[in-house]
C-alpha cells in the first residue's frame, strides 16, 4: 500500500465514523470534518500536492457557500454541511460532482426508504384499527452523514482503483 492510499483509507475511516454518530445520535461532532480537514493538509503537504490542494480549497469554499443555503433552508444540519465541506477538499475540481451526485443519490434512497416505511406503519395501523397511533412524517430525519460517508467512500475506491 502507497502512502497515498492510507491517506484515503484514514478519510474512509473518518466518514465511517461520522456516519454512525449521525446514525446513533443525529450530530456530527465538529471534530470528525476537522479531522478530515486536517488529514487531507497533511496529504497535500507529505505528497507535495500544492497545486491540487489550491483548487481543492476553492472547491472546498463553493460548497461551503451553497451548504450554508442548504442549512439556511434546513435541509441539511450544520455538521453534513461541515462534513460535506472537508471530504469536497479531497473531491477536489475533479471528482465533486461524482461525490455531489453519490450523495444526493444515497440520500434519495434512504429518504425513500423512509416514506415507503412510514406508509407500511400507517396502513399496518389501519389494518390492526389503530389509525390515531401512526406516526406523522413531518419532522422526520435522515441521518446524511451515511450518504456522505457513502460519497466518501466511492471517491475513496475510485482513487484506489476498485471502481
Amino acid at each position: 500500500m502507497q502512502i497515498d492510499d492510507a491517506f484515503w483509507v484514514g478519510l474512509v475511516v473518518l466518514a465511517v465514523v461520522a456516519a454512525v454518530g449521525d446514525i446513533r445520535r443525529f450530530r456530527i461532532p465538529n471534530a470528525l470534518p476537522a479531522a478530515v480537514a486536517a488529514l487531507f493538509v497533511v496529504r497535500v503537504a507529505v505528497l507535495g500536492l500544492w497545486q491540487e490542494g489550491l483548487w481543492s480549497l476553492l472547491v472546498a469554499a463553493i460548497v461551503l457557500v451553497v451548504g450554508f443555503g442548504l442549512f439556511a433552508m434546513r435541509w441539511l444540519g450544520g455538521g453534513d454541511v461541515k462534513l460535506i465541506t472537508a471530504i469536497s477538499l479531497w473531491a477536489g475540481p475533479d471528482q465533486i460532482f461524482r461525490f455531489v451526485y453519490t450523495i444526493a443519490l444515497t440520500g434519495g434512497v434512504m429518504a425513500l426508504g423512509l416514506l415507503v416505511s412510514l406508509t407500511l406503519g400507517v396502513v399496518s395501523a389501519k389494518v390492526r384499527g389503530k389509525e390515531g397511533q401512526r406516526r406523522p412524517l413531518r419532522g422526520r430525519r435522515l441521518p446524511y452523514g451515511v450518504a456522505i460517508a457513502v460519497g466518501a467512500l466511492y471517491l475513496s475506491l475510485g482513487h484506489l482503483g476498485v471502481l
